[in-house]
């Protein structure tokens, strides 16, 4: 017989501040500017192509994200994120199909990353409507991995989990038949205790095929 039950529920530190982090996959904006808010001072001041920013801590509260090139000229302004006390987001700009600075906001794990890791995906490809992601350790292949995003919409993100050890990812388009074309993979990769990974898919005119994966933590 129970006669009363407890429930524990956990406090969020309202005086904690958020961390956010930024990813520039624009290579025209090299490097690029980002402000927060209408600061007059940028919150990362210098941030090369293909780069992935440190976390910066920010005061709870919701954010206008603006991008400017070298010369301070703003080339995006109408950005938002939404930053709660306590969260961890990162930010990943890129260029849309009609060329235009844009911008995607994903939430990052604040659980320690040891035994399983959460691996946040976008995907900046505008060719397609939609890809996929395969995560395949040593001896297995795309047909029986047991970690894959089926369908990642463009200009859109989606997470999933993975035990620890070792990876390659790769990005797939797949046509009405099922048919599929390998755009990309990485390098075998060993997950690294403590880090927030973040998959991005991208056009890349260096590349033979014109498309890469970027794995970044």
């Amino acid at each position: 017989l129970v006669l009363n039950t407890t429930t524990v529920v956990p406090l969020e530190d309202v005086t904690a501040p958020a961390q956010v982090r930024a990813y520039n996959s624009i290579n025209s904006i090299n490097p690029g500017k980002i402000i927060l808010g209408e600061s007059a001072t940028a919150l990362i001041d210098s941030l090369a192509a293909d780069t992935l920013s440190a976390y910066k801590d920010v005061t709870a509260g919701d954010y206008r994200v603006s991008l400017a090139d070298k010369d301070g000229n703003l080339v995006m302004r109408n950005g938002l994120v939404t930053l709660n006390q306590g969260v961890v987001k990162s930010v990943v700009l890129f260029e849309d199909k009609t060329g235009t600075p844009a911008a995607i906001t994903v939430s990052d794990s604040k659980a320690p990353q040891v035994f399983d890791f959460v691996f946040n995906a976008v995907n900046t490809i505008g060719d397609f409507d939609q890809i996929s992601v395969y995560f395949v350790k040593p001896g297995y292949t795309m047909d029986n991995t047991l970690y894959y995003i089926n369908t990642l919409n463009y200009a859109s993100q989606s997470s999933m989990t993975l035990p620890a050890g070792e990876y390659t990812v790769y990005i797939v388009h797949k046509d009405a038949n099922n048919n599929k074309s390998l755009l990309a993979q990485t390098e075998l990769t060993t997950l690294v205790n403590g880090s927030n990974y973040l998959v991005v898919a991208e056009k890349d005119a260096t590349t033979a095929s014109g498309y890469k994966v970027s794995l970044l933590k």
